[in-house]
């Protein structure tokens, strides 16, 4: 995805504006739905983006939020090309905002997301991390900020600003996502997962909330240590970060799960990303 640097410009000329993928949804799409013309289906992913500006002293600068689709055509995958987003909205919020998780809610009659958001703090901070929000919109208007309705507490109905933050109980030292995070369906086990690398973001750990609906009631966060990122490099801790739910690794008793090791493998390439299973036993809910 091209930044239109029309629209997303940075404050320091020599600053490159980027834009990094938060988040995204999958729906299917027909032929009466602008699918292909053969009759078979196709894969429409909506992509919400952070806008950023990169310095060349490795400093970032948050521009605000950007969302778009791209179109994925079974019959023709992307074997060995770019996958090309086709950009809606440079600027859809102004800040750092929805969404840094989307999962699709399966109870709208048309195709809607649950986005989500939580306040994020400059390094380095004392405060903890949060509140959190949660909105829903239309897929056909993802594009428009003010389509956007945030939970207040009933139903998806306050204006963006105007919610009720979401309950997320405490359990731990830093209940809060403290950057980005991921929430998913995961059919096997039959719950949504929050997943997240917890405070300060490069830990040899994992956060795991669980729920019914994607408005929760959420779990308080399960924390599972992960193998092979309490490794030193000169004396330095390397650890794990960026960890998220892997539904396709879920099997029964069994969460997949999946994070990013340091320590994998050094230069040229610093690290890779590793996917395991948990085991997991998850109890009916109650009726």
């Amino acid at each position: 995805a091209v930044p239109d640097t029309q629209q997303l410009q940075c404050e320091n000329p020599t600053d490159r504006a980027g834009m990094w993928p938060a988040s995204a949804v999958v729906t299917p799409v027909g032929p009466k739905d602008g699918g292909s013309k053969d009759g078979g289906s196709k894969d429409l992913v909506t992509i919400w983006f952070e806008n950023i500006c990169l310095g060349s002293a490795g400093t970032l600068q948050d521009r605000g939020m950007s969302v778009g689709t791209w179109e994925y055509n079974p019959s023709d995958p992307p074997n060995g090309r770019p996958i090309v987003a086709t950009l809606l909205n440079q600027r859809l919020f102004d800040s750092r905002s929805y969404a840094s998780a989307a999962v699709i809610d399966p109870r709208s009659v048309e195709p809607e997301a649950v986005v989500y958001r939580c306040e994020n703090l400059p390094r380095p901070s004392k405060r903890k991390p949060g509140p959190c929000f949660m909105a829903r919109v239309p897929l056909r208007d993802a594009a428009d900020s003010s389509k956007y309705r945030e939970w207040n507490g009933m139903a998806f109905a306050a204006q963006v600003g105007n919610g009720t933050p979401l309950e997320l109980p405490s359990g731990a030292t830093w209940p809060i996502p403290p950057g980005g995070f991921t929430v998913v369906y995961d059919g096997t086990i039959k719950r949504y997962v929050m997943a997240y690398s917890p405070w300060p973001g490069q830990v040899p750990a994992i956060d795991i909330r669980l729920a019914s609906n994607p408005e929760g009631p959420w779990t308080s966060p399960i924390t599972v240590k992960l193998p092979g990122c309490e490794d030193t490099l000169r004396g330095e801790l390397v650890s794990c970060y960026a960890a998220t739910p892997q539904p396709f690794m879920s099997t029964e008793g069994a969460l997949g799960i999946g994070y990013y090791d340091a320590f994998v493998q050094q230069l040229p390439h610093r690290g890779s990303y590793v996917v395991a299973q948990l085991p997991i036993a998850v109890t009916p809910p109650p009726r």
